[in-house]
């Protein structure tokens, strides 16, 4: 019955996006990007014979950052793999191109079983990677029959997890089934072996080594004056009155802004309300020094661009939490978001220590001058320096597994 319930909300969720496409283009994306997806896939697959597949599935953007290390470990230990990439959201999906003929981008299938079934007789991966909070049912049920081995990374649970209600016992018995499990941190370790979980490994966030290789290649902005930069990275429509406010009233610092979409309207909406303002694609390839605020209107450059900000704030924390905090902290920017973290251990553990300011109301944001951004203190430095060294991942034990099926 609940199988049933669930199937029949599947259904409506993707009939609701069907009839919001006329005014939506994510809506418009979903849809179309599905729509003659499996005739595709079996165009582009001809060429890979019998050499072996991981599918890993990324709900977005931002959790494919955390998979391209496990990619880049696979393909040095082992150079004939291929890999299929899946999304949920155009936003991933829209953003990540590939070049390689050894990788292919997918929409995941909408999530009924005998549809999730075809796409994995015709790809038949040798393992399928789920990154952070993905739980499609159908498509774990049809790894279970077709006796495929699946993974989890960076997996991190709270003891109230919805997953752990009476009403998703039958679902959960697929997340338990699972090769393993690579738990986020040493309390999700806890609380999934505490619900009789034995297939479970400490790994970490893989974020943190695809910043450090970030560091190295830092995108230096030369303004016409000294004054210190505030980064404001993937904002919300919600925070740009807060924003464009500060950036408009301020002349004593330097800005980067970056909405979280970067797209036509996004961009047009800015720069209208931002006085000033200069687009980083008009402006990446002068030499001149420029003055006023720049506007990110491209996309992959902020996580560089953040190494010219004193103080970043992160965009999300007064939404469903904030995004990538460690691309501005690799370059020892004092960084500040909303307060939904509880469901961000890594967002906890840097307020913890003193690594990360929260704030409480949004209009705070128009106070972040406040925030001290005379140069970088070596305590702080010190700190997150020990924050990168104690934080790196279980990579090769993962490496290993997912290896070990191919």
């Amino acid at each position: 019955m609940r199988f049933l319930l669930y199937a029949i909300g599947i259904e409506i969720y993707h009939a609701l996006i069907f009839f919001t496409q006329a005014f939506s283009t994510k809506a418009r994306q979903f849809v179309q990007g599905r729509s003659g997806q499996y005739s595709s896939i079996k165009e582009s697959i001809k060429g890979w014979k019998d050499e072996p597949v991981i599918w890993i599935h990324s709900a977005s953007y931002g959790e494919y950052e955390m998979a391209k290390p496990i990619i880049n470990a696979l393909r040095r230990s082992n150079s004939n793999l291929k890999f299929v990439v899946s999304f949920h959201s155009p936003s991933g999906f829209e953003q990540i191109h590939f070049d390689d003929n050894s990788f292919l981008k997918i929409y995941l299938p909408k999530d009924r079983l005998g549809i999730q079934k075809k796409y994995l007789r015709l790809i038949n991966p040798k393992a399928v990677l789920f990154i952070k909070y993905e739980f499609w049912f159908n498509f774990l049920k049809a790894l279970n029959h077709l006796s495929i081995p699946y993974f989890f990374s960076s997996l991190h649970l709270n003891d109230d997890s919805y997953l752990f209600s009476w009403w998703m016992k039958p679902f959960e018995k697929y997340l338990q089934s699972a090769t393993r499990i690579y738990a986020h941190n040493k309390r999700s370790v806890e609380i999934l072996k505490s619900k009789g979980y034995g297939n479970i490994e400490l790994f970490g966030d893989s974020r943190v080594e695809q910043v450090l290789k970030n560091k190295d290649k830092g995108i230096g902005i030369s303004w016409d004056n000294e004054n210190p930069c505030i980064a404001f990275g993937s904002i919300l429509p919600a925070e740009e009155k807060y924003v464009t406010e500060l950036v408009n009233s301020q002349e004593g610092s330097n800005y980067i802004i970056a909405p979280h979409d970067i797209d036509d309207d996004s961009i047009r909406r800015l720069s209208d309300q931002i006085t000033n303002c200069n687009l980083f694609s008009e402006i990446r390839n002068s030499e001149d020094p420029i003055s006023g605020p720049v506007l990110v209107d491209t996309m992959g450059d902020l996580k560089y661009l953040y190494s010219n900000a004193q103080v970043s704030y992160v965009g999300g924390g007064f939404d469903k939490g904030p995004h990538n905090l460690l691309e501005p902290l690799v370059f020892g920017s004092k960084i500040l978001c909303g307060p939904n973290i509880k469901k961000f251990p890594m967002a906890q553990y840097l307020k913890a220590n003193n690594l990360l300011e929260v704030l409480e109301n949004q209009d705070d944001i128009v106070k972040i001058l406040n925030y001290s951004m005379t140069g970088k203190s070596e305590d702080i430095e010190m700190k997150i320096k020990d924050f990168f060294d104690q934080n790196k991942t279980n990579l090769e034990a993962l490496i290993n597994d997912l290896l070990k099926e191919c």
